[in-house]
């Protein structure tokens, strides 16, 4: 449609077509994360913190990017970050 000009003419028609064919993309992004929180969520993490199992489901859902990172350069940015001393009182 785009190439023919008619999107601009039928701008409703375009964003249905648009919306089918991210719907697909979107629906299987949505299966794989409900997968992946089958695996990472079991009895024994049903008492963490909702943000540390967003954090871990993110790296469960990302693992392809998370394998290219080496584990030196994770050492590496530790080391750099300033560390706080926390006094107990």
């Amino acid at each position: 449609m785009v190439e023919t000009g008619t999107h601009s003419s039928c701008p409703l028609v375009y964003r249905v077509v648009k919306l089918a064919l991210v719907l697909l993309v979107a629906t299987a992004t949505v299966e794989i994360c409900f997968s992946k929180l089958k695996l990472v969520k079991t009895n024994l993490r049903n008492q963490v913190s909702p943000e540390y199992l967003n954090n871990v489901m993110v790296c469960a859902v990302e693992k392809d990017t998370f394998d290219k990172v080496k584990d030196d350069d994770v050492i590496e940015r530790f080391r750099a970050m300033s560390r706080r001393i926390y006094v107990i009182k």
